[in-house]
């Protein structure tokens, strides 16, 4: 039988892409949370981000929506009152 923490440990790529895959999911599922609380589209939400309708769409894709800066991240964060370091604690939206 294959150890799959053991793999993990021992591939530093495969951990790293394991680890972003994570975080990635985590900022989009809080993200996609608050603008439900808050009632914001997509489109709300890039313009009080002073950003574009496609880069929301990449920072919500759980999946893969290319690099995230953080700066993307903390915008986000502010406009829709949240905080970056509760996105990247464990456990789910409130």
């Amino acid at each position: 039988m294959i150890d799959t923490k053991h793999q993990l440990k021992n591939n530093k790529a495969v951990l790293d892409a394991y680890t972003e895959a994570k975080y990635r999911r985590r900022i989009a599922t809080h993200l996609a949370s608050a603008m439900e609380k808050k009632d914001i589209s997509y489109r709300q939400l890039a313009e009080e981000m002073g950003t574009g309708k496609s880069q929301v769409q990449r920072l919500l894709n759980k999946e893969r929506g290319g690099s995230l800066t953080l700066l993307t991240i903390v915008k986000a964060a502010l406009v829709l009152g949240l905080r970056v370091e509760d996105m990247l604690a464990p456990g789910e939206p409130e």
